[in-house]
């Protein structure tokens, strides 16, 4: 779920609350706007409205409902790695090197890999809207993640998580992933 996020801890000193926006992020809710309403591992839901952000407690089915986020193509790095601009709410980017969960791309250097670097940079040119789910990290330090893109220009992460296609799935039923 897009926009929904788990208060990390509080302060030592009592006066604030950590939201994990994820990718080692995290916004600082202060005591006098949080008043009693939250604890640790409360899972709160963001809103922009306007120029400023609405903050309201929530609840999710399962905490792997967390760690969703809209962003953009920067650019593909390889046939199973991408570098993009996520959305983490409160106006934060993130830039980030995802590599895609579950799928296995030869090196740039071989035929293989090259033909994977080439089909992902067809099916995500610059700018391309995304939404990605955050799992892990691997043993270089980069996301594990899951994509949802649409091949026809889309503006609202609304419409990815309705219509989306599923390119770690699609790609892995593709011979050479």
């Amino acid at each position: 779920m897009l926009w929904h996020y788990k208060i990390k801890e509080s302060l030592t000193t009592n006066e604030s609350f950590l939201l994990d926006l994820g990718f080692y992020c995290y916004y600082e809710i202060p005591q006098t706007q949080a008043g009693n309403k939250y604890k640790t591992d409360d899972i709160l839901e963001i809103h922009k409205q306007g120029k400023s952000w609405n903050i309201k407690k929530t609840k999710i089915p399962k905490s792997s409902d967390l760690y969703f986020y809209f962003g953009e193509i920067e650019r593909i790095i390889d046939g199973d790695t991408i570098l993009v601009k996520l959305q983490l709410g409160f106006n934060v980017i993130a830039r980030q090197r995802i590599r895609l969960h579950n799928v296995w791309s030869g090196e740039l250097d071989t035929d293989e890999g090259a033909s994977s670097f080439e089909l992902l940079k067809k099916k995500l040119p610059s700018k391309t809207k995304i939404i990605v789910r955050s799992r892990s990290k691997d043993i270089y330090g980069r996301y594990v993640g899951d994509v949802l893109y649409l091949p026809k220009k889309a503006i609202k992460p609304e419409e990815i998580l309705k219509d989306g296609i599923y390119l770690n799935e699609e790609l892995s039923k593709i011979g050479g992933f």
